[in-house]
């Protein structure tokens, strides 16, 4: 299971119902790493995604929703993490902030893209962590197209 966000200087990641940052190339990363693979999101992420991410298999926790062709969903968090410990392939943590404070202590491997910016309207974030828990490394330095800075990083859990 890999955890993988995009972050700003103050862990903000959402507003309302929306992405903070949109960065091009930080988007066809995403596509690029998920593509093939099982997303991982909660109800609230799933019903706001504004489209459908193809080539990706979606599971979500809710208990609301009901399993269909391209969606198997959980009503727990535990019944997820049986499903995860027997799932022969990558599951990529895709969001919400709750869903990320929850599965934190369950994953091994974040892969952060970390703005350098502030979002003062910002309400969803990602949970504090310990970084010296964690081996960092540096994935990439870019520049959006508006001039805003952002690193990318891989951080693995230590044993």
């Amino acid at each position: 299971m890999i955890i993988i966000a995009t972050v700003g200087r103050n862990r903000e990641i959402g507003c309302g119902d929306n992405l903070l940052w949109r960065f091009k190339e930080d988007m066809n990363f995403f596509r690029d790493t998920t593509m093939g693979h099982y997303v991982m999101m909660g109800r609230k992420t799933f019903d706001n995604m504004t489209k459908d991410l193809v080539g990706r298999k979606y599971l979500v926790l809710s208990r609301k929703l009901s399993d269909s062709a391209n969606i198997k969903t959980f009503d727990s968090v535990d019944a997820f993490l049986q499903f995860a410990r027997l799932a022969e392939e990558d599951i990529y943590v895709i969001g919400g902030g709750e869903l990320y404070t929850v599965l934190l202590q369950c994953t091994d491997k974040m892969i952060l893209t970390e703005v350098n910016a502030v979002a003062e309207n910002a309400d969803v974030f990602f949970p504090k962590f310990n970084k010296a828990e964690w081996n960092t490394e540096l994935a990439g330095k870019f520049t959006s197209a508006d001039g805003i800075t952002y690193t990318r990083n891989i951080y693995t859990r230590k044993s």
